[in-house]
């Protein structure tokens, strides 16, 4: 075994399924010396020289570097979570008042299609009896790592309400108009 799985399975042992976000913090700033490390190594042994390759593709750096970053947007995610408390707080005070829903919404609307626009479909909706947010880890021979819903609830609800209104009731057509012109566009 390497190092980098070694990092990896001190992780693996702190829990058997679901993991809670302080140990993504405390691993990710633990092993934030060796993700360097493994991004200035992982395509030694290149065909390409300094480039990547078919050959450096599934080395332990890489691997290790698949699984660091997936950890890290994680906790990257959580930061939010103090700010969609109050956000929440926010929405329960005007829930019934249409134009302060609007404003709600318009300030928001950044996260909501943008920051964190794909946190409840790739982190939620991973299959039909989802419930835990996993983390986005691409590497076949990982283990899944679940962090625990508690740790992203404001996060959960606001984006959740944030999509019902803005993609379902479209509380604010003209902008959503645009959202979807652009995006054509880009096509």
């Amino acid at each position: 075994m390497t190092i980098y799985m070694d990092a990896i399975k001190e992780l693996q042992n702190l829990s058997k399924d679901v993991y809670s976000i302080n140990h993504l913090y405390w691993w990710t700033l633990k092993y934030e010396y060796l993700y360097k490390r493994a991004k200035e190594t992982k395509n030694l042994g290149s065909c390409y020289g300094s480039l990547p390759c078919a050959c450096t593709s599934d080395n332990p750096e890489s691997i290790f570097i698949s699984f660091y970053e997936g950890l890290f947007q994680m906790t990257e995610f959580h930061k939010h979570e103090n700010y969609f408390q109050e956000e929440l707080k926010n929405y329960n005070s005007i829930a019934g008042d249409e134009e302060k829903l609007k404003e709600w919404v318009l300030k928001n609307e950044k996260l909501g299609t943008e920051d964190l626009f794909l946190f409840l479909i790739n982190h939620l909706d991973y299959d039909e009896n989802s419930y835990h947010p996993i983390v986005g880890i691409h590497e076949d021979n990982l283990p899944n790592i679940f962090v625990n819903r508690n740790d992203f609830k404001n996060t959960i609800e606001a984006l959740e309400i944030f999509a019902d209104l803005y993609w379902d009731k479209k509380i604010l057509p003209e902008n959503l108009r645009r959202l979807m012109e652009n995006s054509d566009s880009k096509n």
